[in-house]
């Protein structure tokens, strides 16, 4: 008698309960459940208020008429379809109020779901929806999903039909705090109260039965390929700028001694790896799969062929120890370009002819009906064991060559530059390659991320290390137009002069030693003298 007569809060409106649907009393009651126990959703059974709480004030006494159970808060893991079913269980009297244990009706927060009465018990539920709490906004239930729930001691204990919860549940803990109290807690910090329906709960008869367990599988692209494809087109502007400017700058002495055809061969393999890449980002399909492996393997074999043949010519030029005329032809370099990229071709072929690429299907992590499209092939490690150790092969060529030119004089040569591109190369398609291997059965979204990045790092930085400086040359130098015999006078000056001061150290180095050995004389010569004259003293004497 005393207790109903400590005053909590003052409400604007009637705490109204329901036993067959949604109600402002329920809701209030589930919020502040959800909030206590900081979970994704609460549930609890309808049969859990036996009263309404009038407007006006309201007391400790009310609260406990109101929940007199004296339920206690338990906290639980849950699966989506566990959550389904539990809902299904909990709506399977709401047909009839005449029905035994129709207190089993799901009050809820941090979801809302529509059912239809006149459909038969077990399949009454037809849309379930889980609050975001992070967008604040509501996504259809995750039947793989692990939520975590909020519930009372009763259903717990499988009470009202509830044995989904009493054995489909992990984790459970009780928060030692019943319903009650936790509703006088909230209302000692509210006041007034004022709550209104949200059409969390809502009985719509014209909704078809749902199955909830089979979805059509929903294929997906990650956010991460979208992003991919617009890096992809953005990054295919760069080989048509450097092709206009090869073409606008071809007389510049930078260009020419680049060899054009070569730059114009290096810049359209970065365009063609990249748009290899475009076509399987977009969509993948068998014959994506199939152009990807040739575009890129062919484009960074040309590039290197194109480094590694102009490193071969300054080798042969500069290095030939017979003094013979040396004549080496473009077509002797585009040769050499070809037969790289024969081996890579015949590898190719044989793979592709035996173990063809195809569309692997694979299924989200979280949501097993969300599926992606990834390449994939059978025993390909053999393949790839195959194409890395003959590029490798070649580049280790290419080093030795890059060692054996690094002392020409840097006007005849890329050495340096080419060098360092094929650094790039090397140590990028090692670490992808092999990680690759490691990453590719695990995670798809990381395979996208990696391949990509082994073909954007690896081509544009041979296209900086090879055109950057020309590049800055012809900033610098904008007139500097190609002139063959006053390019190689220049040269020929910048050497006689060198040799003119070669010439005129060794002379005094040579003057040095001349005054040295002729002092060194001189003492020996006084010397020799001083010995005679005392000779002759002792003879006279």
């Amino acid at each position: 008698r005393n207790i109903k007569l400590i005053f909590l809060i003052e409400t604007h409106i009637k705490l109204f309960k329901k036993r067959f649907g949604e109600c402002n009393f329920g809701n209030l009651v589930a919020d502040v459940i959800r909030d206590f126990a900081e979970t994704d959703l609460v549930l609890f059974n309808a049969g859990s208020f036996t009263r309404s709480i009038p407007t006006g004030n309201v007391s400790v006494g009310d609260c406990f008429e109101s929940l007199p159970f004296s339920n206690q808060v338990f906290i639980c893991n849950i699966t989506g379809a566990n959550l389904v079913l539990s809902i299904e269980s909990g709506l399977s009297r709401a047909n009839s109020s005449s029905n035994a244990n129709t207190g089993r009706f799901p009050q809820v927060s941090g979801m809302r779901y529509v059912f239809n009465v006149h459909l038969p018990a077990g399949s009454r539920l037809v849309k379930l929806d889980i609050l975001n709490s992070e967008s604040g906004h509501y996504e259809t239930v995750n039947i793989f999903r692990t939520y975590s729930l909020a519930t009372n001691d009763y259903l717990i204990s499988g009470g009202d039909g509830y044995d989904i919860i009493k054995y489909n549940t992990t984790d459970v803990v009780n928060l030692g705090e019943t319903f009650a109290n936790t509703l006088i807690a909230y209302f000692k910090d509210n006041s007034p109260v004022s709550y209104k329906l949200e059409s969390r709960i809502r009985n719509d008869s014209s909704e078809p039965a749902t199955n909830f367990f089979y979805r059509e599988p929903e294929i997906a692209s990650y956010a991460t390929t979208r992003a991919a494809i617009a890096i992809t087109v953005l990054l295919m502007i760069i080989p048509f700028l450097l092709i206009g400017v090869i073409f606008w700058k071809k007389e510049h002495t930078a260009v020419v001694l680049g060899f054009p055809p070569f730059l114009y061969l290096m810049a359209l393999c970065a365009l063609l790896s990249h748009i290899g890449l475009l076509i399987w980002l977009i969509e993948p399909t068998n014959a994506s799969c199939t152009i990807l492996p040739w575009f890129v393997t062919i484009s960074v074999t040309a590039i290197y062929g194109a480094l590694f043949s102009k490193t071969w010519r300054l080798n042969m030029i500069f290095n030939n120890r017979k003094i013979k005329p040396v004549i080496i032809t473009n077509r002797l370099l585009f040769g050499i370009v070809s037969g790289f990229v024969a081996g890579d071709v015949i590898i190719l072929i044989v793979w592709t002819a035996t173990n063809k690429p195809y569309v692997s299907i694979v299924s989200d992590e979280d949501n097993p009906l969300l599926l992606y499209k990834q390449c994939a092939c059978d025993n390909c490690l053999p393949f790839f064991i195959a194409l890395f150790a003959y590029n490798a092969c070649l580049m280790l060529w290419g080093l030795y060559l890059v060692i054996r030119t690094r002392s020409i004089d840097k006007s005849f040569r890329e050495s340096q530059y080419i060098g360092w591109s094929i650094y790039a190369c090397a140590i990028c398609l090692t670490i992808i390659i092999v990680t690759l291997f490691i990453v590719r059965p695990l995670n798809t979204k990381s395979f996208v991320i990696l391949v990509c990045l082994g073909v954007w790092i690896v081509m544009n930085s041979v296209l900086f290390l090879l055109f950057g400086p020309k590049i800055v040359a012809i900033i610098q130098e904008p007139e500097n137009k190609w002139d063959k015999s006053e390019f190689f006078k220049k040269k020929a000056m910048a050497i006689t002069d060198k040799s003119t001061a070669d010439s005129l150290a060794d002379a005094q180095r040579e003057i040095g030693e001349l005054r040295t050995r002729n002092q060194e004389l001189e003492k020996q010569l006084k010397k020799y003298h001083k010995a005679g004259i005392e000779s002759e003293d002792s003879a006279s004497k």
